[in-house]
């Protein structure tokens, strides 16, 4: 039984052999599984209830912690060099235009 309804037929069962009872973990809730079981000549023995609690899984907030902040300090040093070269790169530039118009 399922939260006091039948869950399942009745079936054979035969000692010391393991049950395998599929649980809905699609609902959210605390659910109670109730195992009762009869013998031979019918006479019924005592039941055993497990509870369980389906809950909603949490989301990963997003990776790996500090990943961001690498991110951003790596592209905020490769503007600065990019832009120190380029720069360096004018100032060279520059330089070599002088020389030839000196010449």
């Amino acid at each position: 039984m399922r939260n006091d309804t039948p869950y399942l037929n009745w079936t054979t069962w035969t000692s010391g052999e393991n049950l395998n009872i599929i649980i809905n973990t699609s609902a959210l809730g605390v659910w109670n599984y109730t195992i009762q079981y009869n013998d031979s000549i019918g006479l019924l023995g005592a039941p055993h209830t497990v509870f369980i609690t389906i809950t909603q899984q949490e989301e990963p907030n997003g990776g790996i912690p500090g990943f961001t902040f690498l991110v951003g300090l790596v592209g905020l040093v490769a503007m600065t060099l990019n832009y120190y070269r380029k720069k360096r790169g004018l100032k060279t530039r520059k330089n070599q235009y002088l020389n030839i118009k000196r010449l």
